[in-house]
């Protein structure tokens, strides 16, 4: 997908934001029905409640709605009615899920083998 100027726009914005605040995470999907992106903070307890992060969001949201009259830009956590199910960019921490599962796939002949050799040498005792 070609990335648009919007999006760019989100994008430099959010890798800004999380070099600030390295622990958040950022989703973001683009609603073409009513031509608003939505963006999923993580983790809840920032969005709601961090100050300085809120004033960022709240700055470039009147930015954003300026620079692009035609579009919205909408924040979200994961605790909204307003998902994020489809995510055209994502910024922060992989969720470990993904990470395990990654993990288990690169690594699963060299486990395997670990495993395979410390039952047999378990076996073997007496």
């Amino acid at each position: 997908m070609r990335k648009n100027e919007q999006l760019r726009y989100i994008e430099h914005f959010l890798h800004k934001t999380h070099d600030s605040f390295p622990f958040m995470q950022f989703r973001c999907e683009f609603d073409v029905w009513n031509s608003t992106y939505v963006i999923e903070v993580k983790p809840f307890s920032q969005y709601s409640k961090n100050e300085s992060y809120s004033e960022l969001e709240y700055n470039f949201i009147n930015e954003f709605e300026s620079k692009f009259p035609e579009y919205l830009v909408m924040f979200v956590s994961d605790e909204s009615l307003t998902k994020v199910n489809s995510p055209i960019l994502e910024i922060g921490n992989i969720p470990l899920q993904s990470f395990s599962r990654d993990f288990a796939q690169k690594n699963y002949r060299r486990l395997s083998n670990n495993i395979t050799e410390k039952t047999s040498f378990l076996r073997s005792l007496p």
